[in-house]
């Protein structure tokens, strides 16, 4: 009988922990808000350090309009 290796429940929630930190981050950048946090017993409003930049995306196909056949009308 083989042992299969039974996951650290600490070590997933430390890295649950660690991908809603910058998921709340990046929300405060995109938002232009503070992130509220509680340290050494006070709370604080902290802005992110981060710039938001929406940049358009280049589709690498050129569009180009189909011809559509057109009835002709009798």
């Amino acid at each position: 009988m083989s042992k299969s290796k039974k996951p650290d429940i600490n070590e997933m929630l430390l890295k649950a922990h660690k991908l809603e930190v910058k998921q709340a981050i990046d929300l405060a950048a995109r938002t232009k808000t503070s992130l509220v946090v509680y340290e050494n017993g006070k709370i604080k409003l902290v802005k992110p350090k981060f710039k938001y930049v929406r940049v358009p995306v280049k589709s690498s196909k050129k569009q180009t309009s189909t011809p559509r056949s057109s009835k002709k009308k009798k």
